[in-house]
């Protein structure tokens, strides 16, 4: 999605929302296999404090270069 030419059909949430799921990916906090579900979430206003301890607690290793 995020290569993609702007979604006019996205709302502001799920956008913000994926752009934040991106930033923490980038930084290694957010693993891509909870990505889509973690956006879902968050544009829909539905994450909780626990479920931001569970995504961000175990960020994976960090990959060799």
């Amino acid at each position: 999605m995020e290569n993609q030419a702007a979604d006019t059909s996205a709302t502001p949430n799920l956008r913000l929302a994926e752009r934040i799921a991106r930033q923490l990916f980038e930084q290694g906090l957010l693993v891509e296999t909870d990505r889509a579900l973690f956006v879902q979430n968050l544009a829909e206003g539905r994450l909780r404090e626990s479920d931001w301890k569970v995504a961000l607690a175990c960020p994976p290793a960090p990959i060799s270069k």
